[in-house]
């Protein structure tokens, strides 16, 4: 069976990965807790009377265990991945500010031009019309009109 990263166990809702890693050091610890009484006589009889009852309490230790690391290891994961987007959105803020001013400034550079263009077509066009119909053109050109502080 294929495994992805949004496949979870269920009741416990907890990654099929991470169940697999709990089952096989919960398993490890029973099959170790069987050996050491059946071939060594070792009781950990701090845990219980039987071997039922300290298998249960060793099952409830180790579940307890992984489940609080569990959690605590998906918080640390949740933080990175917060400041992780954080930085990467302030990033992304920054370059967009500077992609649009620079933008702004090439879009205001052409729109002067083409206005400035425009006016030096204009005057031309007066003068030549003025020339034409033999009148007297004194109208300052765009560079004298913009020297001496007008539009």
């Amino acid at each position: 069976m294929e495994s992805n990263d949004k496949d979870y166990v269920s009741l416990v809702r907890i990654p099929r990965k991470w169940f697999y890693v709990f089952a096989r050091i919960f398993s490890s610890l029973v099959i170790l807790n069987l050996l050491l009484e059946v071939f060594f006589g070792w009781k950990l009889e701090a845990l219980g009377g039987t071997f039922l009852t300290r298998t249960s309490v060793l099952m409830a230790l180790i579940v307890g265990f992984f489940f609080i690391f569990a959690h605590i290891l998906e918080e640390i994961m949740f933080g990175y991945a917060k400041l992780f987007r954080d930085r990467v959105y302030a990033e992304g803020k920054a370059e967009g500010i500077a992609e649009g001013k620079a933008e702004g400034k090439a879009e205001g550079k052409a729109e002067g031009f083409q206005m400035a263009n425009q006016a030096w077509v204009e005057w031309f066009q007066r003068k030549e019309a003025a020339e034409a119909a033999g009148e007297p053109f004194d109208e300052p050109s765009p560079a004298e009109q913009h020297r001496n502080g007008g539009n």
